[in-house]
């Protein structure tokens, strides 16, 4: 009885260990595209305050806001795509009803300047 209960006990802990294993690869992309967004943000601060400073003229500063637009339509493209789960609600309307649907600080600085 006590091998039955061994053999039994083994098999949830290796069940728990690869479920838990399964939740962190899929928490993953999640952390990616958080971790993308706020490299955008600095990347902007760093590029809005060299233009402020002097550092870069309106050409060079319009440039950047294209590279850094293009940057978040590539991730805005990857969440859109993610497979989200019903566990994820919370950070699906995060990314769909609150980051994605607004304009972020690139987008409207570059409306700013564009004209």
């Amino acid at each position: 009885m006590k091998i039955i209960y061994g053999v039994f006990g083994i098999v949830v802990i290796i069940g728990i260990l690869a479920y838990f294993g399964f939740v962190n690869v899929d928490l993953a992309p999640k952390q990616k595209f958080k971790e993308r967004l706020s490299q955008l943000d600095e990347q902007f601060d760093l590029t809005k305050k060299n233009f402020e400073n002097g550092l870069l003229n309106e050409a060079n500063y319009k440039e950047k806001l294209e590279e850094l637009l293009n940057k978040q339509k590539e991730l805005y493209s990857e969440v859109k795509k993610y497979p989200w789960s019903d566990s994820e609600i919370s950070d699906y309307n995060q990314w769909f009803r609150g980051i994605m649907k607004f304009p972020s600080k690139i987008e409207q600085e570059y409306q700013k300047h564009l004209g």
